[in-house]
């Protein structure tokens, strides 16, 4: 008996032995795997990096693996150049959940199936590689069937990456602010089956990034939904879901900044206040996609969005095809300042207008679209040479407006009153106030065709583009005066301390599809322009002045042309800080002219801003004075009324 008692503890102590030098092995500063290692069915806590070093191989599954982290990045897991990493059905998460780890493959295999992951990503957006899951030069990898939860940074973060397949996971967004999938100078990847929940932008693919394929993934409570941008190129985006109802996303699609093809087909976007959103792009095919459950009066994200379902600015030559809107309270398809652009196939019903075409929007094709029950049906204000044929125009009072010379011929008009020539053709032209007529007015609906889809090269080899030379920080008393210069930089800093003065300067930004151009007057930085021209691309390149709070700027006697385009704090002059004064100057073809959205004791007088979405926002700002301005030929303001 006693020896059996004896045995007992003998087994019992050694038991607990082997199980506190597992543990103790298992928590060392670092783990490194240098040879080929599997672990299964296993519990963890890493105290330092694990690390998987070039030709070593470490394959985890049935693992809960926790990181030791005291601060966000101060750890990683990381598999290096030439190794191997592949996890199945684990649980991977900090220690403790306020604080993140960094999660790096770079170069290496990778494969992650049917896991849990928590608390990666270092939180701030400083580099790719801190973003969430992040695989740099790696190819052929495997992300498949896990949930991810993140905060700040990015769910999963590709750069220079090919041929890694993202399917059917969950990645779940806990606040701050982040990307869902971020896809960075990464080509022919494919993304689909995922849900994406909570993002400020869910799936964005950017830089250099080619023939990437978005399929079949929903996204969720969010602000934006699918983001192409920044010289990305020859990448489908189809059969997505963006949004339900009653969420209020901000931005369903969104293409911007590329002259280069993307396909946006059979997307159903819900309950955004934008559907989709084109600016300074080109070449691109909007296609059999749905929008629909648009706010009604409120507008989660403020007036400033009041855009309609399509918005398409300083485009060009992009199909909008066989798409299905309905119930924009802001309008079904826009086009500011976008020429050469085909519409055809669509049907827009009850919305503010079918669609809009303002300044200078010139040589669009409108043809072989449906437009039913909308206030007016088609708006096309200081344009010219469009043509606009075989459409059915039912409802709307007026059907129509043209204050242009355009081409039209052959259209339906459910309230003309002329009589048949015998040939389905109308005996009295359609007048369409206040200068367009349709000469051979359709007595029958034409039959709306489903317009074929143009087709593309996803072969094209992507070209060098011109990429921004950094930005720069302005320091001490700057002076530029009685010159020309071009504007190639991404932020151009202001700090606190510094000022520049354009005194007789003609500023004009130059084209860079990879970062858009912004004057960033920080707190404490000052900016007088004076006598000056500041002016962006009519389709390549905007340009925009940001002050924040605690920044001054005086801009006197200046012609701003066309700056702005997005309604975050890219408008033409955003001020956040206190006294600013614009005075005597001229605002042309600015998405927004002046933006006041916080400070006080303002001077805004005597300026003239025309050709824009708005003109000045903001205007209720206390203890300012906002006075002699004038403002017209703004689309947002525009209304039809006889």
């Amino acid at each position: 008996m006693y020896k059996k008692s004896m045995l007992f503890i003998i087994m019992f102590f050694l038991i607990i032995s082997l199980a506190f030098y597992g543990s103790a092995k298992k928590s060392l500063s670092d783990w490194i795997v240098t040879g080929q290692e599997v672990v299964e069915n296993d519990s963890i806590v890493v105290d330092g990096n694990l690390i998987v070093k070039a030709g070593g191989s470490l394959i985890l599954r049935n693992v809960t693996l926790r990181m030791n982290v005291h601060q966000d990045g101060e750890y990683r897991i990381a598999a290096e150049p030439g190794a191997s990493l592949s996890i199945y059905d684990c649980d991977i998460a900090s220690v403790d959940p306020a604080y993140r780890f960094l999660f790096i493959v770079d170069g290496a295999k990778f494969v992650v199936k049917d896991s849990e992951l928590r608390g990666i990503g270092h939180g701030l957006f400083v580099q790719t590689q801190y973003l969430g899951l992040s695989l740099m030069r790696t190819e052929d990898a495997v992300i498949e069937d896990n949930t991810i939860y993140h905060e700040r940074a990015s769910g999963i973060a590709l750069e220079r990456s090919g041929n890694t397949t993202i399917r059917n996971n969950k990645i779940i967004h806990l606040g701050g602010g982040a990307f869902g999938i971020h896809v960075y100078s990464a080509s022919d990847n494919l993304i689909t089956g995922n849900t994406l929940i909570g993002h400020n932008e869910a799936i964005v693919v950017q830089k250099d990034s080619w023939n990437n394929s978005i399929i079949n993934n929903t996204v969720l409570d969010g602000v934006l939904g699918i983001v192409i941008r920044h010289g990305a190129g020859n990448n489908v985006i189809q059969d997505n879901k963006v949004g339900e109802l009653g969420q209020g996303f901000l931005l369903g699609l969104w293409l911007d900044k590329t002259p280069f093809p993307n396909i946006f087909m059979g997307n159903v976007v819900r309950s955004a206040q934008v559907g989709a959103y084109i600016s300074y792009a080109s070449n691109a095919i909007l296609a059999n996609n749905t929008f629909s459950d648009f706010p009604d009066g409120h507008q989660p994200f403020g007036e400033h969005w009041k855009l309609g379902s399509v918005y398409v600015y300083r485009s060009y030559k992009n199909h909008i095809l066989n798409n299905d809107i309905s119930g924009s309270v802001d309008g079904g398809i826009t086009l500011l300042f976008s020429s050469d652009n085909v519409v055809r196939g669509n049907r827009i019903a009850e919305s503010k207008f079918g669609i809009g075409m303002w300044y200078g929007s010139d040589r669009n094709t409108i043809n072989n679209n449906m437009f039913a029950d909308n206030s007016v049906n088609i708006i096309i204000e200081k344009s010219n040479t469009d043509t606009v044929s075989m459409n059915h125009f039912a409802g709307g009072d007026p059907q129509g407006y043209d204050s242009g010379d355009n081409v039209w011929g052959q259209n339906f008009w459910s309230d003309y009153t002329g009589e048949d020539g015998a040939d389905g053709i109308g005996d009295v032209p359609y007048q369409i106030r206040p200068n367009g007529v349709d000469p051979e007015p359709l007595i029958y609906p034409p039959d709306i065709q489903v317009a074929s889809i143009p087709e593309v090269n996803l072969e094209v080899t992507f070209p060098e583009l011109l990429h921004g030379v950094g930005s720069p920080t302005i320091e001490g008393e700057t002076v530029w005066e009685n010159e020309v210069i071009e504007y190639k930089w991404g932020w151009l800093n202001i700090g606190s301390g510094a000022s520049l003065t354009l005194r007789n300067v003609t500023l004009i930004a130059a084209s860079n599809w990879v970062q858009e151009p912004i004057i960033f007057v920080k707190s404490g930085g000052a900016l007088f322009i004076h006598n000056s021209e500041i002016i962006g691309q009519e389709h390549d390149m905007p340009l925009s002045i940001v002050v924040e709070e605690g920044g001054k700027i005086i801009v006197k006697n200046s012609i701003l042309r066309n700056l702005g385009w997005f309604p975050g704090i890219e408008h033409g002059i955003f001020i956040q800080g206190n006294e600013a004064v614009i005075e005597n100057n001229q605002f042309h073809g600015c998405f927004v002219g002046i933006s006041l959205i916080a400070g006080s004791g303002h001077r805004i007088v005597n300026n003239t801003v025309s050709r824009g979405q708005f003109g000045i926002v903001g205007t209720s700002v206390e203890g300012s004075i906002i006075s002699g301005n004038k403002v017209y030929d703004i689309a947002h303001n525009f209304d039809v009324n006889w």
